[in-house]
Order: C-alpha cells, then sequence, then structure tokens
C-alpha cells in the first residue's frame, strides 16, 4: 500500500509552463468509477458527491450509480460541502473548484496552497489548510485570505454552536465565530483532533496523542473544552459519524474490527465487525451511511453494521506491463491476470492458466511473450489464447525486450537471460548479483539498470559492461529518445527520486538534481520520454530537463505504457488503465527507407533508418500482393537498422512495405540473386 504523508508534496518535479513534451487529455478506462481515494462526501441540490486523489470528482443521484466527472487537474482534493446552491471542493493545489450541479466544475483562483478542509456557516464558506492558511468567501468564487498571525498547520475545521473549531497539526485545536480572530484551548498540546464534527448539540473528534497512532473519541459542548470519552488506550478509531439518533464509529484493536455505537456521545458500546471498514469519508443522507475510502471504495449501511459495498466495473488487480500486437493491446500483472483490448478502452479478460505475478510483456515474432515468476513464460499468437511454458531452474523475470534479433530479459540475483524464440532461454553472466530494474535498447546497445547505481551495458546482450553512474543510490527507471539515455536515481531511502542521470551514449553520465516523487518506469514515444510513478504519475520532456505533468487523472503508480500509433496506453496500480490519443503535430517520426538505386542488402540483410523512434512493421509481398514474411514488428530507436531476409527468393521483383505509426511507404524492390 502506497503510505502518503503530509511531506509527499515537498518534493517537486521540475515542471515548468514551457511547451516541453504536448500536454495529453488521459481518460481511465479502468476500473470504474475510480481506484482513486476518495476523501470527501457532500449532498446537495439532490446530487451526491464524492472527491479525493488525482483530480477526483464522483457525482451521483441515486448514492450507487456513480459517475466520474472531469477536472482537468491532478490536485489532491481533500474536502467538498454544499452550501449557497453550490458544492465547493478543495485540495493540496491552489485551486478551490465549485458547481452548482455536481456535473461542471469551475476553477477558482485562491493564491493559497495545500488546502485541507471546507466548513460553510450558512453565511460564508471557509477554507483551513498548510502554511495558517485559512480563506473565506461567501459565494464559493472570490476568496479572501485571513491574517490569523498564528505560526501552525491547519488540518480539520467545523462549524457548531455559532464558531467554528479547527484543529492544528501536529496537536492544538483553535475557535472563532468570524473567521478571523482565533483563540487556542487549552487542551493538550500533544493532542492531535481530526474528523471533526458538531451533531446532537456537541462537538464531536477522533483524537491522538502525539506520535502514539492509538486514538480515542472526544467531545466538546463549546469547543473549547475536551474530555476523552473511551479510555482504553489500545484502540484505533478511523472514523465517527451521526446519523439523527446515535454516533457510530469505527476502528480496530489488534486484529479484531471494532464497530462503535453511542446515543450521546459519551458511552459508547463496542461490537466486533467482521472486516475491516476503511472508511476516509462518511454521509448520512436520511436513510444510510455512504461511504468512501482507499482505492475508491465506496459502501453504504442503514444501521452502520451491515455494510454493502459498491463493486467495481473491471479489476483492481496490480498491472505491470502492456504491450501492443496483432491488433490489440494486451496488458498483465498479479496473480496470473491478463487483459487485451482492440482500442484500449473495451477490455477483456482472457485466462491464462496460471496465478503467478506477470511481470513483462513482448511482441515480437507475430507473438506475444509474457515473463513471471518462478519461472513462468507464456505465448499467444493473439492475446486471447494462452500457453504456458516454464525454465526448469526457478527464475522471477522482471522485465524483458526484443530488438530485432533476440529477446533479452532481466531477473533476479542480477541474471540475464537471452532467447531467439521467447521459449528457451540462456543465462548470461553479468558479474552480479545485485536486483535488476529496467533494460533497454538504445543506439546499438543494451543498458540494463538496478540497485546500488548499478549500470551495465552490451552490445549483444551477452558480454555485459559496468559503467561509472557516480550514485551508490538504487536506479529505479531508465529511457532512450533517440538522442539521449535517462536514468532516474531514488533517494538512499528509495522515498523519492532524488536525481536523474543523462548520457547520449550511455557510457557518460551527467546527473541533474530531480527531488520528485519516485519514478518506477520510463519510456520513449515519438522521442518524447513520458515517465511514471507516485503522485504525479505521469509526466513528458522532448529533452529530459523540462518536464510537464500530464493530467492523468489517477493517483496510482504507473507501471508500463504502450501505443498503437492512435491511442497511448498506461497501466499500473490496482487495475489502473488510462489513455489518452497519440500526439499530433510534434516531433512526427520521418520515416526514410532507401530508394531502390541505394537500398542496401548486406550479409542477408535489408538495412534502412529511423529519424526519431517509432514502431515499425516491415513486409515482404511478392508483386500480386501476397504477403511472404513479416520481417520486424517491433519499437525501434532513431537511427540505421536492419532486418534479416530469412526467406529464399528467386530472381524478379517483390513489394517491400514499411509501416510505422505515422504512415506506410512501399517499394519495389528487384532482385539480381537467386539467394541471400
Amino acid at each position: 500500500m502506497k503510505k502518503v504523508s503530509i511531506l509527499l508534496l515537498l518534493f517537486v518535479l521540475k515542471i515548468t509552463t514551457m511547451s516541453i513534451g504536448q500536454q495529453l487529455e488521459w481518460t481511465q478506462r479502468n476500473p470504474f468509477p475510480t481506484n482513486n481515494g476518495l476523501c470527501g462526501i457532500a449532498y446537495g441540490n439532490g446530487t451526491y458527491v464524492l472527491v479525493g486523489t488525482g483530480g477526483t470528482i464522483l457525482s451521483s443521484l441515486n448514492g450507487t450509480t456513480w459517475t466520474r466527472q472531469r477536472t482537468g487537474t491532478n490536485q489532491w482534493f481533500r474536502s467538498v460541502v454544499w452550501g449557497n446552491n453550490t458544492f465547493v471542493v478543495c485540495g493540496h493545489g491552489s485551486s478551490i473548484l465549485t458547481s452548482p450541479d455536481g456535473i461542471t466544475w469551475t476553477s477558482r483562483t485562491t493564491g493559497m496552497r495545500g488546502l485541507t478542509s471546507l466548513a460553510w456557516n450558512g453565511k460564508f464558506f471557509l477554507a483551513v489548510g498548510w502554511d495558517t492558511t485559512i480563506i473565506t468567501s461567501e459565494d464559493g468564487i472570490t476568496w479572501t485570505p485571513r491574517n490569523t498571525g498564528l505560526s501552525i498547520i491547519f488540518d480539520n475545521v467545523a462549524w457548531g454552536n455559532s464558531k467554528f473549531v479547527a484543529s492544528a497539526w501536529p496537536g492544538g485545536t483553535y475557535t472563532s465565530s468570524d473567521g478571523i480572530l482565533w483563540s487556542r484551548t487549552p487542551v493538550d498540546t500533544n493532542l492531535f483532533l481530526s474528523n471533526l464534527i458538531w451533531a446532537n448539540n456537541q462537538f464531536v473528534a477522533i483524537g491522538r496523542d502525539g506520535p502514539n497512532p492509538r486514538s480515542s473519541i472526544y467531545t466538546s459542548l463549546d469547543g473549547f473544552s475536551w474530555t476523552r470519552q473511551i479510555t482504553d488506550t489500545t484502540m484505533y478509531i478511523n472514523f465517527i459519524a451521526w446519523n439523527g439518533n446515535k454516533f457510530i464509529a469505527t476502528g480496530s484493536e489488534d486484529q479484531t474490527h471494532l464497530f462503535f455505537t453511542s446515543a450521546d456521545g459519551k458511552s459508547w458500546t463496542k461490537a466486533e465487525l467482521s472486516s475491516y471498514l476503511n472508511i476516509s469519508c462518511i454521509l448520512w443522507d436520511g436513510t444510510r451511511f455512504i461511504t468512501g475510502g482507499y482505492s475508491g471504495l465506496i459502501m453504504s449501511s442503514s444501521d452502520g453494521i451491515s455494510w454493502t459495498q459498491q463493486e467495481y466495473s473491471g479489476t483492481i488487480e496490480y498491472l505491470s506491463d502492456i504491450a501492443w500486437g496483432k491488433s490489440c493491446f494486451v496488458a498483465v500483472g498479479r496473480n496470473g491476470i491478463i487483459m487485451s483490448s482492440p482500442d484500449g478502452i473495451t477490455w477483456n479478460y482472457p485466462a491464462s492458466g496460471t496465478t503467478e505475478d506477470l511481470n513483462s510483456i513482448i511482441w515480437a515474432q507475430d507473438k506475444f511473450v509474457v515473463l513471471g515468476s518462478n519461472g513462468t513464460i507464456l505465448n499467444s499468437m493473439n492475446g486471447t489464447v494462452w500457453v504456458t511454458h516454464s525454465i526448469s531452474s526457478p527464475i522471477n523475470f522482471d522485465n524483458g525486450i526484443w530488438d530485432n534479433n533476440q529477446y533479452v530479459a532481466i531477473a533476479d540475483s542480477g541474471r540475464i537471460f537471452t532467447s531467439f524464440d521467447g521459449l528457451s532461454w540462456s543465462n548470461r553472466f553479468s558479474n552480479t548479483s545485485i536486483r535488476f530494474s529496467n533494460i533497454i535498447k538504445g543506439d546499438s546497445k543494451y543498458v540494463a539498470t538496478g540497485i546500488n547505481g548499478t549500470i551495465l551495458t552490451s552490445a549483444n546482450g551477452i558480454n555485459w559492461t559496468k559503467q561509472i553512474s557516480n550514485t551508490n543510490n538504487s536506479i529505479s527507471a531508465v529511457a532512450w529518445n533517440g538522442k539521449n539515455y535517462l536514468c532516474f536515481v531514488m533517494d538512499s531511502q528509495c522515498v523519492y527520486t532524488e536525481h536523474y542521470l543523462i548520457s547520449p551514449d550511455a557510457f557518460n553520465w551527467t546527473m541533474q538534481p530531480a527531488n520528485t516523487s519516485p519514478v518506477w518506469c520510463a519510456t520513449s514515444i515519438n522521442g518524447t520520454f513520458y515517465v511514471g510513478g507516485d503522485d504525479i504519475p505521469i509526466a513528458s520532456s522532448d529533452d529530459g530537463i523540462h518536464w510537464n505533468e500530464q493530467v492523468s487523472g489517477t493517483a496510482n503508480p504507473i507501471c508500463g505504457f504502450a501505443n498503437n500509433g492512435i491511442t497511448i496506453v498506461a497501466v499500473g496500480w490496482t487495475g489502473t488503465i488510462i489513455t489518452t490519443p497519440y500526439p499530433t503535430g510534434v516531433n512526427k517520426s520521418l520515416i526514410k527507407i532507401r530508394k531502390q538505386q541505394t537500398l542496401s542488402i548486406i550479409n542477408n540483410r535489408l538495412c534502412y533508418t529511423l529519424k526519431s523512434p517509432t514502431h515499425a512493421t516491415i513486409n515482404f509481398y511478392n508483386t500480386k500482393g501476397c504477403l511472404l514474411q513479416t520481417l520486424a514488428n517491433v519499437n525501434q530507436n532513431a537511427g540505421p537498422h536492419s532486418v534479416a531476409i530469412p526467406v529464399r527468393l528467386a530472381l524478379g521483383s517483390y513489394i517491400i512495405s514499411l509501416k510505422t505509426m505515422e504512415n506506410e511507404d512501399k517499394k519495389n524492390i528487384k532482385y539480381t540473386k537467386s539467394t541471400y
């Protein structure tokens, strides 16, 4: 599970407003309605609204069927309220969003960042957040900063008994009648109150004493003096709510899931639950509770004891890689999951025949090859029917590629394997036992990266040489865009990406500061780098220096990319599948195949040149248009390439077709020798 802390926004990716890497519009395709964390819920004008991470806003007319709304941001939304006939949403970005209906949303500029909670007192909205931030607005559109004179971080706010009550981080509580002048309460400075609500003529909150994760329930009539109501110090309370007749709270004690009820907020009855309720926000609509939680979890209950989970459409299984071939996308992941789609939108679930984790998928030689844990190898001619193979000696494959001549794969314990058919593999000695993270093929060389700053290069995939990276930290991802190699270096604790390395040749590396959330995968599409990771799931760059954050609509880490020249598809944690139209008007790959008189056929190989990275398919036809053989169907980098001609050709004319993501070139070729 990804850990989220208040520090994560301190790591800022070098993202500029320059048009570096085209800004793309991404759409979530799996699962529905979302797998992002849900943090706030409100009801107004016959509409329910849930908000959360990754710019998520869901709306529903019945609290059961939810629709994802476009927000144009990756902002982590923390809170939503209904007031003055308007929904108002705030979060960690600098904007507040408003909507009259929960469907159409407008961004409002506040000049503030890190907003964490909202309240409406019947006259104006008040938002609190980091860096002593407090802003107010009567209409939700125009916001006024309020100088409190306090050097604190506000986390939560509620309105009741004619006053605002706000909790501070890491401890302390403040009250205000007008949102401008605030008084500190005498509550213990180490006591942090969260989930503040006003109900049954009192404030009720969950309290935690300093760094102690154990928590309890506190009440206050005036928001000034607080009383602890549950004295047991072994419990963890995670949420509290009121349904008009009683309070309910959920929590845990060791491995036991607990449920609490109280008529007055003072005397509580404890019972056990069959499963843990991962609740981040809760609403009582008059007949039932509706909750939002981790990974898009939405549940409902009429009594708070028996809960119904609203089913996802799709899967929330971890997806590790994706490839395009045979006119379909195929994604693979944990527990043997395989998904296929002709367009990246509609997905099927062919049986893989295994429950092993599937870590990498390659399209080559007119077939898909999947590599996984415990020596698992699958292959398919169409992405639907799969054949299982295995290696006698257990190998945990991590990643693999194809480069027109052979498959090359990295595995556990620093092992590298090669194969000519994707089924029979030979172990190549890398002279290391470290854990590899990624492998690519760049300008006529393979590059493998891993922990301890490891960078290995090879001209043939067999003999490997260690390069000097000038770091001992783990390298999490590597890519090549036809001009430069780009490696991402984690900090010493593997919490964030501290640096990235740039090199034109994979031998001489220049280190640049990054200070961003972790980057787990990197690729190049049409000469543009795309990276996927935590918190800022997708960013793009044409030069590897200036970056453009993509509005991906997901807060889940991205693990793989694929494209078919029409659509780019990205996959990642908890079943994440998002798509965007293939970029146009930027870095179009200019394909040049030599004319008949200059076409080189050397040593039984056809030679051609690509000016930038693209997907290339090379087919051989006779003059009647009958396909004789597909010579290549792979992603290729810029530069010269050659493919073997393994067929015996009679004298005469033939047609060669080079099809890329941008166009198709057909040339007539006349052979004057009977064999090559």
